[in-house]
């Protein structure tokens, strides 16, 4: 019984460790019908920003960065047109690369997602 627990102790370390390793893109793409600043702030989860950039978007467009962050978990939060914050929760999942999307989906929210793998 002694075996089978700490098999289990092995085992959930390990799958915790894939947390923390991989790459995070981030897409942002505009689906708003106007043109719309949208400012991307990503933090570690307790600690400081690890990235942080400006976007301004015509309708339908989008732009793709690679590498924007490794694995772990992050508090990210979206400002359109600088007034109106949106916040989310990214947790890396199990993917070797994961892309956070970041959506402009009319012109008053911004509507966050991930990749599932």
């Amino acid at each position: 019984m002694r075996k089978v627990a700490s098999a289990g102790v092995v085992s959930t370390a390990g799958c915790l460790s894939l947390f923390e390793e991989g790459d995070v893109a981030l897409y942002v793409v505009n689906w708003c019908q106007e043109k719309v600043d949208i400012e991307v702030l990503i933090r570690r989860t307790g600690g400081g920003a690890v990235f942080e950039r400006e976007y301004e978007l015509s309708p339908n467009e989008d732009v793709k960065v690679e590498d924007v962050a490794k694995g772990g978990r992050y508090d990210v939060r979206a400002t359109l047109d600088g007034t109106v914050e949106f916040d989310y929760d990214f947790a890396m999942g199990e993917c070797e690369n994961q892309t956070l999307v970041v959506r402009a989906d009319d012109c008053e929210r911004v509507v966050f997602g991930e990749n599932v793998c």
